[in-house]
């Protein structure tokens, strides 16, 4: 997770380096897409997408995904670097997104999960979440294995999703309440983190 100041207002991103076979992909948060070898770091290719940047970046199915600081999702080709499609969720996006050929997962700072046509862009089906009141900024990454959707919420519980329609496969606490206010909670929660860390 990194952070960048615009017009005065910081921005978090969360930025990773994607594998494409011996070659790494990376997005800056400037919107320069790099690919490198991956054995000796030289840039093969650089291209300037014109997004500022909040989250990249995901490759897969001849797409490269990302997402700017506007809650914007683009799919650019991996052969050429074109544009393929862009999508505005209407929510900032901290987490990166999941890629599969049945659709592209969102899990938006909102508590939603939005699934993205992988050709087009279109929303598949979204489901929101009901979040708490008092969170940590960030959210989870969603997983996708064998058409389900597998996502952690802000509240404390895990969702399942059927890919193709959304439906919710099943949904269960992974975290329970302890405090009696929304502060005490997320402290719980901080100190639980920390000590299974240790």
């Amino acid at each position: 997770m990194t952070h960048r100041t615009i017009n005065g207002i910081k921005f978090l991103g969360n930025f990773r380096i994607s594998f494409i076979g011996k070659k790494i992909a990376i997005i800056d948060q400037k919107g320069i897409y790099y690919e490198l070898e991956s054995a000796s770091g030289r840039v093969i290719k650089s291209s300037q997408l014109g997004h500022e940047v909040a989250v990249s970046v995901v490759t897969g199915y001849g797409k490269i995904i990302f997402a700017d600081i506007k809650g914007t999702v683009y799919a650019y080709s991996l052969d050429d670097v074109q544009l393929l499609w862009s999508q505005n969720i209407g929510s900032e996006i901290l987490a990166l997104p999941a890629i599969d050929a049945k659709g592209v997962i969102i899990h938006s700072s909102s508590g939603e999960v939005i699934s993205l046509d992988q050709n087009s862009g279109s929303i598949n089906w979204s489901y929101r979440s009901q979040l708490p009141s008092l969170t940590v900024r960030g959210n989870s990454i969603p997983l996708v294995s064998e058409d389900l959707v597998y996502v952690t919420f802000d509240n404390g519980r895990i969702s399942v999703f059927d890919i193709n329609s959304g439906y919710v496969v099943w949904d269960g606490p992974i975290s329970y309440k302890e405090g009696t206010s929304e502060l005490e909670n997320l402290i719980c929660l901080l100190y639980t983190s920390d000590a299974a860390d240790e």
